[in-house]
């Protein structure tokens, strides 16, 4: 018979020696917890969060999928499962599982941007995208990474349903009015492009240009692709607006769900 008030207790204790860095007894209270509930999706994701700082991605993986077997919008299995699969480079797999930890906690802001950039590597639909943004920006309005993206998609996009010019210069003069911000020139260089005004573009991207020779400089080539094209009258291909490091899926920090007990969120 399962003993859930004591398997809630094992996992309570299992987190308190993690926290005290006895990480082996941590462990070993959780499998305590599994053989007498091996169902419990909680403890099934903390073994694997334990597997993945030990160095066993593998064995990591298997439980996540566990407990995504019983739970699942699971929000923290889904949401390490996905990022195991982004640093794989399975970008399709790391979609589905970001998608499903954000409808299991749609208020943790930490999903969106990784989720983003798994549909953009997996050459995701500009409606997907913009579906994601969507529901990423009613929760967090402000988000300046969700907002560029929104930007760039609606200036840039090949879909005549999604592509939308005007809006995507309108949304870029709203943005905070802060001109010495490479980001915000960035985006103002490329929505007077879309709308035609490739002088003004010009004139904008070479400002964000000579900020990154000083500030960084390992934008410096991808930002002169962009300013390149202006000056040929052109849009720059998609992946030449867009700065990879924002979209990476969160470094592995393990301290994180065991810290968080109690909680109301899933893990």
């Amino acid at each position: 018979a399962r003993e859930p008030d004591n398997v809630a207790a094992r996992i309570s204790y299992a987190r308190s020696l993690y926290l005290s860095e006895d990480k082996p007894a941590a462990r070993r209270e959780l499998e305590a917890a599994l053989a007498r509930q091996a169902d419990n999706a909680l403890a099934l994701f903390l073994l694997g969060v334990l597997m993945e700082e030990e160095g066993d991605p593998a064995a990591a993986v298997s439980y996540y999928k566990l407990a995504v077997q019983q739970v699942p919008d699971h929000a923290g299995a889904n949401l390490f499962l996905a990022n195991q699969y982004y640093r794989q480079g399975r970008y399709d797999a790391a979609a589905n599982h970001y998608v499903r930890s954000v409808r299991g906690e749609p208020g943790n802001q930490l999903v969106y941007m990784p989720y983003l950039g798994a549909l953009l590597q997996s050459g995701a639909s500009d409606a997907q995208i913009m579906s994601a943004l969507e529901v990423g920006l009613d929760k967090f309005p402000e988000h300046p990474g969700m907002q560029s993206l929104q930007i760039i998609v609606l200036a840039s996009s090949s879909d005549p349903q999604i592509r939308d010019t005007a809006e995507a210069h309108r949304l870029a003069q709203q943005l905070p009015a802060q001109p010495q911000l490479p980001q915000y020139q960035g985006l103002l260089a490329l929505t007077n492009a879309a709308t035609g005004n490739f002088e003004q573009a010009v004139v904008l991207q070479e400002q964000q240009v000579s900020f990154a020779v000083w500030f960084q400089p390992t934008e410096t080539e991808r930002l002169g692709r962009v300013l390149a094209a202006y000056r040929e009258g052109k849009l720059p291909p998609r992946e030449d607006l867009l700065s990879a490091s924002g979209f990476q899926a969160a470094a592995f920090f393990g301290a994180g769900p065991f810290r968080t007990y109690p909680t109301p969120r899933p893990y």
